[in-house]
């Protein structure tokens, strides 16, 4: 079975498109988590004791820090999650594009992956539902994980089998 039906060029596009539309989405959340942290060592408390006010966080110490604000607020929330699933369809991109030479071997390299990231996949749900983790886990995340640990494991593949 060949599913991959796109050609070469369009594993540079999905590429690009990913990395633009995941800095898009996901640059408010990186400062929050970053001035956050930082806050937070500062005052000598742990993440859990910040409050989320809306518009700022309040801290134990009573300091506030205003959310940082480059893309939410300027956009709605439906726009920031259509910018996510962009960045989810450029994954989906990545991995449906062929290689430069398509052989019995990467077909080969692509199932093991896929088999691989299966079974971790799996293993993660059921550990995450036997421990009762108290974390957000959205199921965009987890196919966002899949399919980067999927590139992932088949590119180092790829490039052992070429230095054996």
């Amino acid at each position: 079975m060949n599913i991959q039906v796109l050609p070469n060029w369009c594993k540079k596009v999905g590429v690009v498109l990913f990395l633009v539309f995941s800095f898009i989405g996901g640059v408010d959340g990186f400062r929050d988590g970053f001035f956050n942290g930082y806050n937070a060592a500062i005052c000598k408390c742990e993440q859990k004791d910040i409050v989320d006010k809306g518009e700022y966080y309040q801290f134990p110490d009573g300091r506030t820090q205003i959310k940082s604000a480059i893309i939410r607020g300027k956009v709605s929330d439906g726009v920031l999650n259509f910018v996510f699933a962009l960045s989810g369809l450029a994954l989906l991109l990545i991995l449906l594009s062929k290689e430069k030479i398509e052989d019995e071997y990467i077909k080969t390299l692509r199932l093991e992956a896929f088999q691989l990231v299966t079974i971790g996949g799996l293993l993660f749900c059921f550990l995450l539902t036997l421990f009762d983790v108290d974390a957000e886990t959205y199921v965009m995340y987890i196919i966002y994980l899949y399919v980067i640990f999927y590139l992932l494991l088949f590119n180092v593949k790829l490039r052992i089998s070429k230095n054996d």
